[in-house]
């Protein structure tokens, strides 16, 4: 059995790669003669078709439409949440953290008043927008626990549950980190909470749109001002920081079509250009997530689409267009720089 596994991811990888390239077309008969290349009512139908059904994928799934959304710096502040003493003992937290690098510490006080301390929860870079299960060192009834950032650290949510996952109501001077408990899932997961290089990307996004230093500063800020569109549609949850790069995703289809449709004519060779892009899982998986580089490459194909056009048809205002889209693109990614050399 170790042998039939052992050689069947290269087996099956040399057949992929064998099917595509038989798949291909002549070559030969692809000119790059410039010449008419119109698109027609037929075209259209098969471009927005393959078009819609990768729309309808990608969205399907991309990420919860609800996520705690009002957040408090904690740096170097304490805030007291006070437990219901009918509803059980705390055994543990689900904390939805915010941006920024710190560290919480979370002390108690039970129902005879005694001090204890009962955990401490780092917040690293990978740890932002996410939901952390924080086991308590024991369990507390009624009472008050103590949370106290330090750090440039920003806190969204506190949920205390039972041992069995039971919500333990809490009341709170700071009603921010109290407000969204039903938003508590019970698991960390990638529908809930970030992943990636959304780490980085989707926070700044955040941080741009309420005037925070922004964390992410390597690349310009055109992209995440794009991120930061969907999120000020939807909010700051999963779906929200996702819905643009998604966007950009789908609207790639029609323009590779369009491209492909002037390079080769033709019905088929469009089609299988979109389909190819549209099955392709780098593409599915990297337009779906809050990351920039779904913008570089939006733009890069404008890019070369437009050039293509200016070399072929001889319109300066395509020409124009080639540049605009390339200082687009170099504005939301430095890599696209290499793209226009």
């Amino acid at each position: 059995m170790f042998e039939i596994t052992k050689y069947f991811l290269p087996a099956a990888c040399f057949l992929l790669i064998t099917v595509f390239f038989m798949l291909l077309p002549d070559l030969r008969r692809c000119k790059l003669d410039g010449g008419a290349r119109r698109m027609e009512l037929a075209d259209g139908m098969v471009m927005l078709g393959i078009t819609l059904v990768y729309a309808a994928a990608a969205f399907l799934g991309l990420g919860n439409t609800a996520s705690p959304q009002s957040f408090v710096r904690m740096e170097n502040e304490t805030a007291q949440l006070d437990l219901d003493p009918g509803s059980g003992a705390a055994a543990k937290l689900m904390v939805f953290t915010g941006v920024g690098i710190g560290s919480y510490t979370i002390d108690g006080t039970d129902m005879d008043g005694r001090e204890v301390h009962l955990a401490d929860l780092e917040q690293s870079h990978a740890d932002v927008l996410k939901w952390h299960e924080v086991a308590l060192g024991q369990a507390v009834t009624g009472g008050t626990l103590r949370i106290r950032g330090s750090g440039n650290v920003w806190l969204g949510e506190v949920v205390a549950l039972t041992e069995d996952g039971k919500p333990v109501p809490l009341a709170s001077g700071t009603p921010e980190l109290v407000d969204e408990q039903e938003l508590c899932p019970a698991r960390q997961t990638f529908l809930n909470s970030t992943y990636f290089d959304e780490i980085y990307h989707a926070r700044t996004a955040w941080e741009q749109l309420h005037g925070v230093y922004p964390y992410e500063i390597t690349h310009p800020p055109l992209g995440k001002a794009i991120i930061g569109l969907g999120i000020a549609l939807f909010g700051m949850t999963p779906f929200g920081w996702r819905f643009s790069g998604t966007l950009f995703g789908v609207l790639m289809l029609p323009i590779l079509y369009y491209f492909a449709k002037k390079l080769f004519g033709g019905r088929v060779t469009p089609a299988a250009c979109t389909a190819l892009m549209a099955t392709d899982f780098m593409h599915f998986v990297q337009t779906r997530i809050a990351t920039i580089d779904t913008y570089a490459v939006f733009f890069i194909l404008l890019m070369y689409l437009f050039m293509y056009l200016f070399v072929s048809e001889g319109r300066l205002r395509d020409l124009a267009l080639c540049g605009l889209s390339f200082g687009l693109g170099a504005a939301s990614k430095w890599t696209c720089f290499y793209a226009g050399a």
